[in-house]
């Protein structure tokens, strides 16, 4: 912190001594995709982020406090004709940035209050949110509050190298469910941003800036009552992406021997419930000593183990279900009951049923949004690594928040003499049951503290655009890398990103063995996005990204044309040659000579091992 800038992994934050009471100023950019060396670039536009309530505003001093090693808080109060305003925020070392400003009516007045934040135009290419499916960023966009059906109150600008999500709440925000459950308890409508019900968002782009616009519309107060204006800025991407791990980590997910694993060559197992060393859902400690035996069999193996366990259904096995029960709907979500017999038979009609496993006799009932049940959550998770040993988790729809996903990545580290590793897995939230909320935007304040996504259930990974891919799939934009899923996902056009599809449901070791004869989990990684990337097809539905290292320089091609096409190959301008190795299930053996039309049919594509033509004798 030094005066009004403040400054964290890469990225800093200016607060204005006056313009603090309205908001947070960010600056600059956040890091890059694979470091944070690079030179300092505005992700604002020439304002900074501005909250107006339409009177003209008196400011106090702005005061700031560092509250410990990763955060740091600001406060300032103003008045103006009939009204008082307070204004208090924090940032965090994972970019989390948090403006609460409270406006309480002195005397009977109305309001108009507005959220300008101008990010720049290069750098806001893309957009998801508020509706917006991950595409390319449009010049204007318009939306308004629906939240019994749509659980969207957040919007993420950006590309892969910055990027910033702005999310709107109040003081009354609680945590909706998700994964099919949204409408059984859907968001609570900010009283503050939706006004009176004409308020909204809208986006518009001018002289290289798309400003986005909160605006509550005329908003009436009585002599005594206030309204909270939450703003909550995530900066991204989070971290640097780490390719290297990415391929080298080897993931199996399905129940088998270690030594199963160890010869399918495999170096990671996620165990998932309805198995036998985790029979029972998102409580694993049920079945501790096989667990145990299996982690200890699979470390002399040299494999690690993953569990399945998060909080958002919950066994019926459990021992402190019945007390859990007794509290009402504190724990145990509130619903219409029915599904599975024994549910009927022991939570009575006011529940919503889970998860059912005939194999294994689980039954399981939806947990609510936040509860004193993370507590114990967060103490199992410690157990698990401390007794069992187990070396992380794999996250199903996650239905807590950064607060405990905090707190569970905290205990995860202190537990254990190893890194762990944090997986999250999404079925596509874009869908009626779930309220239309893309995945990667749901989940953007949980990803400081993951390793891997898995969105995958029910996205389709081919009637998709890149931006799509870049945006909601492959986890780049927020710092990770991700994996496909549903139908084995799209090899060719998964591995633009760096993204495989999941063993054993899926083949991957042919790709696994071209990886290490290209030594790829070696090289360093650029994509098609860069500004300059290493190899270029001269086609922009046909796209390639790049691994430079000791292997050479190895190239993922991939169309998104709808008819077969070709492209010629070239890096710094110069035709490239190319050689592609048999890969089963992939590709033929075939050589490129330098200016050689490569053809692509569509949805394919290559790995090649490119080279510069040979010099003129």
């Amino acid at each position: 912190m030094a005066g009004h800038r403040l400054e964290i992994l890469g990225r800093a934050v200016e607060i204005g001594p006056r313009r603090g009471c309205r908001g947070g100023s960010p600056r600059r950019s956040p890091p890059g995709v694979t470091g944070t060396d690079g030179p300092e670039r505005d992700l604002l536009s020439r304002d900074p982020v501005a909250f107006t309530v339409g009177h003209p505003l008196d400011h106090g001093p702005l005061r700031l406090d560092r509250t410990g090693p990763a955060r740091v808080r600001w406060s300032c109060e103003a008045t103006g004709p009939g009204l008082r305003l307070r204004t208090e925020g924090a940032l965090e070392a994972d970019g989390f940035l948090v403006v609460r400003t409270t406006v309480e009516a002195v005397d009977e007045l109305a309001l108009d209050a507005r959220l300008d934040m101008p990010v720049r135009a290069d750098i806001a290419r893309y957009a998801m949110g508020l509706g917006l499916p991950g595409q390319v960023c449009p010049e204007t966009y318009d939306w308004q509050w629906d939240t019994p059906a749509h659980n969207q109150d957040a919007l993420w600008l950006g590309s892969p190298a910055a990027g910033v999500q702005l999310s709107l709440r109040d003081e009354h925000y609680a945590r909706p469910l998700n994964t099919n459950y949204y409408r059984e308890k859907p968001l609570v409508t900010p009283r503050s941003w939706a006004g009176d019900g004409s308020g909204g968002v809208r986006l518009r782009t001018e002289d290289g800036a798309r400003t986005l616009s909160a605006y509550s519309g005329p908003l009436r107060m009585a002599a005594g009552e206030s309204r909270c204006f939450e703003l909550r800025l995530l900066l991204t991407p989070f971290k640097p992406i780490r390719p290297g791990l990415q391929l080298a980590e080897r993931y199996f997910h399905a129940y088998a021997a270690p030594a199963v694993v160890a010869a399918y060559g495999a170096n990671v197992v996620n165990i998932h419930h309805a198995t036998p060393p985790n029979p029972y859902i998102n409580d694993p400690l049920l079945a501790a000593d096989v667990l145990r035996d299996y982690t200890t069999e699979a470390h002399r193996l040299g494999i690690r183990v993953k569990v399945y366990d998060t909080v958002r259904e919950l066994t019926r096995h459990t021992p402190e279900l019945p007390a859990l029960a007794s509290l009402g709907s504190e724990v145990l979500a509130p619903g219409p009951g029915g599904g599975h017999a024994w549910l009927r038979e022991h939570l009575g009609t006011d529940y919503v049923p889970g998860w059912v496993a005939p194999d294994v006799t689980d039954v399981a009932v939806v947990t609510s949004g936040d509860s004193r049940w993370h507590n114990s959550y967060v103490c199992g998770i410690d157990r698990l690594r401390r007794r069992i040993g187990v070396d992380g988790l794999y996250l199903d729809d996650v239905a807590y928040d950064r607060t405990t996903m905090k707190r569970v990545r905290k205990t995860l580290a202190r537990s254990g003499d190893t890194a762990p590793l944090i997986d999250l897995h999404s079925c596509n939230q874009y869908r009626e049951p779930d309220g239309f909320a893309s995945s990667a935007n749901l989940y953007a304040e949980l990803m400081p503290y993951t390793d891997r996504l898995w969105l995958g259930e029910l996205f389709d990974y081919e009637g998709t655009d890149p931006a799509y891919w870049l945006v909601e799939l492959s986890g780049i934009p927020f710092g990770l890398m991700g994996e496909m899923l549903e139908g084995g996902g799209n090899p060719w056009r998964g591995l633009v990103f760096g993204m495989t599809a999941r063993a054993p449901m899926t083949d991957v070791r042919p790709l696994w063995r071209a990886f290490d004869a290209l030594r790829l989990p070696e090289a360093g990684f650029t994509g098609w996005w860069a500004d300059e990337p290493p190899v270029a097809t001269g086609r922009a539905d046909v796209l390639a990204s790049s691994w430079q290292g000791p292997g050479g320089t190895a190239t993922a091609v991939a169309s998104w044309a709808s008819t077969p096409v070709e492209c010629v190959l070239t890096g710094s301008g110069d035709p490239v040659a190319a050689y592609a190795p048999a890969i089963e299930g992939f590709q033929p053996e075939r050589s490129f000579a330098a200016g050689e039309p490569v053809p692509v049919a569509p949805g394919r594509g290559w790995l090649l091992s490119v080279r510069p033509a040979p010099a003129p004798r």
